[in-house]
């Protein structure tokens, strides 16, 4: 269900009433059948609402929230040992490193890094990777590369830094 706003933004779609105080663009799940009554307009659908170019719905239940605390660059390693948890159907490892940097992911040489631009005269490429099995994974690189390992499935996401140094950093 999509809810709130005062005109609905989908031309073919049914528009009707739905519960009081819903903001414009919200989701809700209706997981029961019954009657709903209001005064606020409201979009119900069977399928996912296809919501930019690529369609994307905006209540697609194959995701769901999380957030990752990014490590420092200066706690960036060269080294890492990380898992994915079992049944998610998506997981994904993001790499940040110094371009020029050769990276292995299990084995495998990471190749497909594009230039984001320039950290304290350092020029650094990020790419991401699908992971395809579950389970341990290595990272070797030859500098210092910052790595974020998220995945997801159905109503449910997680997402962490694959590991950090800890060395006392500080500024000058």
């Amino acid at each position: 269900v999509y809810g709130g706003g005062e005109e609905c933004p989908y031309p073919d779609a049914l528009c009707v009433p739905f519960a009081e105080g819903a903001e414009a663009g919200s989701c809700y799940y209706l997981c029961e059948p019954g009657e709903r009554g209001t005064d606020c307009p409201f979009l119900a659908t069977c399928e996912p609402i296809p919501d930019d170019d690529e369609g994307r719905g905006v209540c697609q239940a194959e995701s769901d929230p999380s957030m990752i605390l990014v490590p420092p660059i200066e706690q960036f390693r060269s080294d890492y040992v990380f898992l994915t948890p079992d049944d998610y159907e998506h997981d994904y490892l993001t790499v940040l490193a110094p371009s020029g940097t050769s990276i292995h992911f299990d084995g495998t040489e990471v190749t497909d890094l594009e230039d984001v631009g320039d950290v304290d005269g350092t020029s650094f490429a990020t790419g991401t990777v699908e992971i395809p099995a579950d389970g341990t994974h290595i990272v070797t690189a030859s500098a210092p590369v910052g790595l974020l390992v998220y995945g997801y499935d159905r109503y449910v996401s997680y997402g962490y830094p694959a590991g950090l140094d800890l060395e006392e950093i500080g500024f000058e």
